[in-house]
């Protein structure tokens, strides 16, 4: 029985990184970056917590000019970033601060060591991206010194920041606008409410027993549904079924309603004790720029002589409402 848990992976370090290594050394671009230095419109925060082990809380920064994306990927049972894509820069910092808020206000300096100290940024990079990713064609800039002032006006934030490079160039970069630092267990969940609609194309099916109580004997099945289509990909993970002798396992999920349930077991659940299983994307595996994790799902399959119909309804974290329909009608 695998969890997302498992595929998550503590992703308050998982944000952190990017699995791609991009070149550190001086850049011939920053006069470009100054007379670009007011695109930043996009920002993504978390909170992570004591993540520095050093008694303060801490809050992550990425703010990207318009035409730059972070793509994320599950493999390997873990959901990490993918690559940065497009032309364009991104500014990444943490921010310690004493007490825990909405998102840290004041002055931050900039301090490299291992256990940031309150009232400073660290771990910082700037990327610099030339029409593709990370790998393929950027540059990352290491920070030596420098401060960022965050203000709140109204509902959005002022992120003024004044960086020396390594080369001892510097360079001042300011953003405005929206900053909500949310919970690093759901990286890319949209924040906002949304109402999705998805027509599939195709699915998969695999199943296997458990042993619950481990007496060696098999008491369920727990089964795997995914549905793909061009709105993107959604799984429902550790569905409740019958045993299935070795050999004879179903290559579709029976007809009938499937419900999440929390720590029951019971034939027809869509077992939801754990952090959360069943989810959609807006792509596949390899790549998508958006989860939604569901807190709720049920599944309602219909099968007759002519067609086969599956209709997945869920409820995301953050409150976005997802069905997805996938029909297959019987060769004439």
């Amino acid at each position: 029985m695998k969890t997302l848990i498992n595929k998550i992976t503590l992703l308050a370090l998982a944000v952190v990184f990017t699995l791609c290594t991009p070149i550190d050394h001086n850049t011939d671009v920053l006069e470009k970056l100054q007379k670009d230095r007011k695109n930043l419109t996009q920002s993504e925060a978390y909170y992570l917590a004591n993540a520095h082990k050093a008694g303060t809380e801490v809050y992550s920064l990425r703010l990207m000019s318009q035409d730059v994306s972070v793509n994320y990927k599950i493999a390997s049972n873990a959901v990490t970033e993918n690559a940065y894509a497009g032309n364009g820069y991104v500014i990444y910092f943490e921010l310690s601060d004493d007490v825990k808020s909405a998102f840290p206000e004041g002055t931050f300096v900039y301090d490299d060591s291992a256990e940031p100290e309150a009232g400073t940024f660290s771990n910082a990079y700037l990327i610099v991206l030339h029409d593709g990713a990370v790998a393929a064609d950027a540059e990352k800039i290491r920070l030596i010194k420098g401060s960022v002032q965050v203000t709140k006006a109204d509902k959005n934030y002022k992120v003024a920041m004044d960086l020396t490079l390594n080369n001892g160039s510097e360079l001042e970069l300011a953003y405005t606008g929206a900053v909500v630092a949310a919970d690093p267990t759901f990286v890319r969940e949209s924040l906002k409410e949304e109402t999705l609609d998805w027509k599939m194309t195709d699915f998969s099916f695999k199943c296997e027993n458990a042993d619950l109580d481990y007496d060696g004997k098999m008491d369920v099945s727990f089964s795997k549904l995914t549905l793909t289509g061009e709105g993107g990909t959604v799984v429902i993970d550790d569905i409740v079924d019958v045993i299935y002798p070795i050999g004879e396992e179903p290559d579709r999920l029976a007809a009938g309603t499937y419900k999440s349930a929390d720590n029951d077991f019971s034939t027809g659940e869509i077992y939801k004790g754990k952090l959360y299983g069943s989810y959609a994307i807006n792509g596949g595996d390899a790549s998508f720029d958006k989860i939604w994790y569901f807190a709720d799902a049920k599944v309602v399959v219909t099968e007759t002589a002519s067609v086969y119909k599956i209709v997945v309804t869920a409820t995301s974290v953050n409150g976005t409402t997802i069905t997805a329909t996938y029909t297959k009608e019987a060769a004439k």
